[in-house]
């Protein structure tokens, strides 16, 4: 059984995907958990902060290998880059709810100056960043 906190992510993730974040309320929210509105403020400040949290936890860049970076062969390099990129490829497309949501969150970088740092930030690590990693 999951938490309450991994719950409220859950349903975060399902109601953006279905309804957008704008709409998605903390009321919804709630309703979706089967707990009061007030409890959610037990775990979260604000509706942006739950989204902040989803984003920490759907996108991880931990499974990236950086060691790649320190090969001096051309066609490793290559493969790898092909391998990943072409993986990252086919779970984004096998998975309409995960690209409404990262459509959201990227609608929502441009209107939030806190979730377009996170992202930026995610981002720089993600693609090798040295003052970020």
């Amino acid at each position: 059984m999951s938490s309450t906190k991994e719950k409220i992510l859950d349903a975060m993730f399902h109601l953006i995907a279905e309804v957008g974040y704008e709409k998605a309320s903390i009321g919804k929210i709630a309703e979706i958990v089967g707990i009061k509105k007030a409890s959610i403020y037990y775990y979260y400040k604000n509706k942006e902060a739950i989204l902040l949290d989803l984003i920490d936890t759907y996108i991880d860049v931990s499974r990236i290998d950086y060691s790649f970076y320190e090969t001096s062969n051309y066609d490793e390099y290559k493969q790898y880059l092909l391998s990943f990129g072409l993986a990252v490829i086919d779970e984004y497309t096998a998975n309409l709810t995960l690209r409404k949501v990262c459509g959201e969150i990227y609608l929502m970088c441009s209107r939030n100056e806190t979730i377009r740092e996170k992202m930026f930030f995610i981002e720089s690590k993600a693609y090798g960043c040295s003052v970020c990693r």
